[in-house]
């Protein structure tokens, strides 16, 4: 329990002066499976993440399933920030002004007047033809994925909740067509708030008829699907850091770590001599190793260690964070 503690507390740390929770989607409470845990699920979710509209959907490299990452059901791509990510359908054809809506709480409401940085990463999923039975085609692309503040939660249990119809407003949203399915595209923009505003909502808040769409590719579709990573909303004119891939470090110690992914061993240095203990712990923040540096090395030996992401925690005054993935 302490190292579960001491997990959060770092993580939400890293993402200082960022008002939304758990902004990569890392922390979680299981592991999502296919197919009972395809969806935001009791315990197979984001932690702090809710959804708002229909079953929007959580991928982690925690799980070497079609609810992966990098590779999943919906196709083929590794986080912008991290080792997880959401995804969700912006257009559809399930139903009439079918769209899937995620929302959160943030840390703490919005101060009227006040001019806040907003950003997001978005890529379109490629989409699957197979297996049978759990293939998702997404030949359409769209634009308008965006951020809505609103002063209410939306949140559904199970598959039924009140409805959100569209807004045809959004915050901040992407107006171009998201059709990239190889890089992720940053949207970002600032507005001054003019309510305090307590929860954040991601999707397309836009009608159909207000919505551009592209057929990317030839064959039968159910719309355009987005995979979303890295959300900021913070004061600080120079937005949220994020960085590119799983090897996130925080803390006033300089780590680094790998090679990231590791397979048998993870080799990790120390920008200074530290005398400081260490502990590793796994995607639930369960301990799985730890010692003491007396140095500016540490070697571990993964080649027995479970696929999935982990956390490795400096103590002491220099608390410090690296994230690492073994893969075999």
């Amino acid at each position: 329990m302490v190292c579960f503690l001491l997990f959060i507390t770092a993580y939400i740390a890293s993402a200082q002066g960022n008002l939304v929770p758990n902004a990569s989607f890392e922390l979680i409470d299981e592991c999502p499976t296919f197919p009972t845990m395809l969806g935001f699920q009791a315990t197979s979710k984001p932690t702090y993440w809710e959804k708002w509209l229909n079953s929007p959907d959580y991928f982690n490299a925690c799980v070497d399933t079609m609810t992966g990452v990098p590779g999943n059901v919906f196709g083929h791509q590794h986080p912008r920030d991290g080792h997880a990510y959401i995804g969700m359908w912006t257009y559809g054809n399930f139903g009439d002004e079918f769209r899937e809506i995620v929302g959160v709480e943030l840390i703490e409401p919005l101060q009227v007047g006040v001019n806040y940085h907003l950003s997001f990463g978005v890529c379109a999923a490629e989409g699957t033809t197979s297996p049978p039975g759990a293939a998702q085609p997404t030949h359409w692309a769209a634009n308008n994925i965006g951020l809505l503040f609103t002063m209410e939660h939306n949140i559904w249990t199970g598959f039924q909740g009140p409805p959100f119809p569209p807004r045809n407003y959004a915050h901040l949203h992407a107006q171009e067509v998201v059709a990239d399915t190889a890089q992720w595209m940053l949207i970002s923009g600032e507005f001054v708030a003019d309510s305090a505003y307590r929860y954040l909502a991601i999707g397309n808040f836009f009608e159909n008829a207000l919505t551009d769409t592209v057929h990317v590719t030839q064959g039968p579709s159910s719309g355009a699907y987005v995979y979303v990573d890295a959300v900021c909303v913070t004061q600080n004119s120079a937005g949220c850091e994020f960085t590119s891939g799983v090897g996130t470090h925080s803390g006033p110690l300089e780590v680094l770590a790998y090679p990231n992914p590791a397979m048998t061993t993870l080799e990790v240095r120390l920008g200074q001599h530290a005398d400081v203990e260490w502990v590793v712990t796994d995607v639930l923040g369960k301990s799985v190793d730890h010692g003491r540096t007396g140095g500016q090395n540490v070697r571990l030996d993964v080649s027995t260690w479970p696929m999935g992401p982990y956390s490795m925690l400096f103590g002491g005054v220099n608390r410090s964070v690296v994230r690492f993935v073994v893969v075999h």
